[in-house]
C-alpha cells in the first residue's frame, strides 16, 4: 500500500506547517495602526507623560539612539523622560513594510523644537512593531540625529 505513506507525509507536512497560510498583516492595516500610535504617542509626549509613551513599548523593546542602547520598558521611559514635553515633535511616515500576520516595521524622518528657544534636531527613526492580544507595540525603536 504505498497510499498511507504518501497521506502519513502529505498529513505531516500539514501539521508541521501551521503557520504557512497566515497572511502578512496588510500594508493598510499596517499603516492605519502607526497613523492611530502616531497621534496618541504625540499627545503623551506634548503632555510629558514618560508612563504612557513608554506603555507603547514591549516590556523586552530595545531603543537605539546616538547617546546609547535602552533595553526594557522602563529603562525606555526613564530615556523619554528625559525629553518628553520638552519639545514639539513631529515626523512623517516615509516606509511600510509588513512581515507576518502579527509584525511589521516602519520608518521615517523626525523633528523636534525645543520649547524654551534651543536647538531644532532632525533625523530618522526605524520601529519594529509586534501584536499583544489587541494593541500593537514597539519592540524595537532606533533613532539617529541628521547632519545639516
Amino acid at each position: 500500500m504505498r497510499i498511507l505513506p504518501v497521506l502519513m507525509i502529505a498529513g505531516a507536512s500539514v501539521i508541521s506547517m501551521p503557520g504557512y497560510a497566515q497572511q502578512n498583516v496588510s500594508y493598510t492595516e499596517a499603516s492605519l495602526t502607526l497613523g492611530t500610535v502616531g497621534v496618541r504617542f504625540n499627545d503623551a509626549w506634548f503632555k510629558g507623560d514618560s508612563k504612557l509613551l513608554g506603555s507603547f513599548f514591549t516590556e523586552d523593546a530595545i531603543f537605539v539612539t546616538p547617546a546609547g542602547i535602552e533595553v526594557g520598558r522602563e529603562a525606555i521611559q526613564k530615556n523619554l523622560a528625559l525629553h518628553a514635553g520638552k519639545s514639539m515633535h513631529s515626523g512623517t511616515i516615509d516606509q511600510v513594510r509588513p512581515l507576518t500576520a502579527d509584525s511589521f516595521w516602519a520608518a521615517g524622518s523626525w523633528k523636534n523644537v525645543d520649547n524654551n528657544g534651543g536647538p531644532t534636531y532632525t533625523g530618522y527613526w526605524t520601529e519594529y512593531y509586534v501584536r499583544e492580544g489587541d494593541d500593537w507595540k514597539i519592540r524595537m525603536a532606533t533613532v539617529s540625529y541628521k547632519k545639516d
